[in-house]
This record gives C-alpha cells, structure tokens and sequence, in this order.
C-alpha cells in the first residue's frame, strides 16, 4: 500500500538557478542561531573512491559549515569492517540510539549508486528526513548530484534555497495464509514486520528452496492483482 514519502533534494547547475523552498523548510525543525544540524553519510561499501569523497565533504562540513554540523556514518560502516578514513571523522550514529535517528538527523547525504540510495531510505521506517545523493556508482539514475558539485549543493541546502522532491513509498507486508478446510476462513499470519520501500518488491527462490510449488498472492490495498 502507498505510505509515507520520501523526500530528495533536486538538482541544481548554480546558486542562483536553485528553486527556494522559504527559508528552511526542508529541515524538520526550525533551525535557531547556535543550533547543531546532524548529517548522516550513508556510503557505497567497499569502495575507497568513494568514501575518500565523503570525508572530503566531512571535513568540509565541519570547518566550513554555517550552521555548525555533526557528522555521522551508519552503524555497519563504523565497525571493523568499515573504511579507516570515514571512521576517523565521524561516529556511528548508533551513538544517538535507533529510536532517535528518525528525529534527531536532519540530513542524509547519500554516496554511491541506487543501491546505496534505496539501502538509505531503508534506515527510515516511518518519517524520513530529506535526501542529498550524490552518484559514485556505476548507475546513479536516482542521484541528481555528482561529486564536484558538492560544495555548491551543501551551501544550497544548508542556506534553504535548494528545491524538495517528494517520492512515495510503498508499505509491503508477507503473510503466511493457511487454508484450514471445512469451509473456514483462512488463518493469515504476517511472518515478517511490514517494511516501507522506495522503488519495488522483488521476490526470488530462496537458496535452501528445495523445489515444488509454491502459491503466491499479490494485493494492493486489500485488492488482490
């Protein structure tokens, strides 16, 4: 079913040719003088092209940014497996506690591909702040910005005057549904929590499947494909 949106910030080609929004309303909070904004790194793995890019952009934020920002990397990035020049600079955000990152991080910024986009929005099930996605994959057909337009964008965004794309997303559910005979309704029980997704559901065999047949029904709203 269609749920809450998802918001990314649009393309720019200078200052002077961005959309305003007023003031900061891409921010979910107003922002008073000596606040903090908190920006959020969701990173392609494995990739130190890319992630020498996001520190780049971190440290620019923290020498240069106005209003002051606090830096964050995902928690999967932080750990042993992370890269060493992304943990150096920022913390994980798991430091804020899960439950508050959906109203304590005011910015994504997004480096990678769609993978690294639709991965990114996962991490907000429910409201969601907005997006800055900047392509350093081989596909970026979600991502409006590329990697030297990055200082233009942040002092766009951080000044209010950059435009807001809002995409919907889709809420999808699996139920388990047996059909218990004798003319009784069928006993549905949901076997996963329901998930909010940018783009698509896909369903694929599972490695340990072992053949045979399996029945699957599609609905929408209550309305069955």
């Amino acid at each position: 079913s269609t749920t809450a949106t998802i918001e990314t910030l649009s393309s720019p080609l200078t200052l002077d040719d961005m959309p305003g929004v007023g003031g900061r309303g891409y921010l979910p909070h107003d922002v008073q003088d000596g606040d903090q904004l908190r920006v959020l790194f969701v990173v392609k793995r494995h990739d130190a092209g890319t992630a020498a890019f996001a520190a780049s952009v971190i440290d620019w934020l923290h020498s240069s940014a106005s209003p002051p920002v606090q830096c964050f990397i995902e928690p999967t990035a932080a750990g042993p497996t992370g890269e060493p020049v992304l943990v150096r600079r920022a913390p994980s955000v798991a430091t804020l506690g899960r439950r508050d990152w959906q109203t304590n991080i005011d910015l994504v910024v997004v480096c990678g591909g769609d993978g690294t986009l639709l991965h990114a929005q996962t991490l907000f099930q429910g409201p969601a702040p907005p997006l800055a996605a900047f392509s350093c994959g081989s596909l970026g057909f979600l991502m409006p910005f590329k990697p030297p337009e990055a200082r233009v964008v942040l002092e766009a965004i951080l000044s209010g005057s950059l435009g807001v794309l809002r995409r919907s997303r889709l809420e999808y559910a699996i139920e388990h549904v047996l059909d218990v005979g004798d003319g009784e309704a069928p006993v549905s029980t949901q076997v996963a929590p329901a998930m909010q997704i940018l783009n698509e559901v896909v369903i694929k065999r599972p490695h340990d499947f072992l053949g045979g047949v399996t029945e699957i029904a599609c609905g929408i709203d209550g309305n069955e494909l």
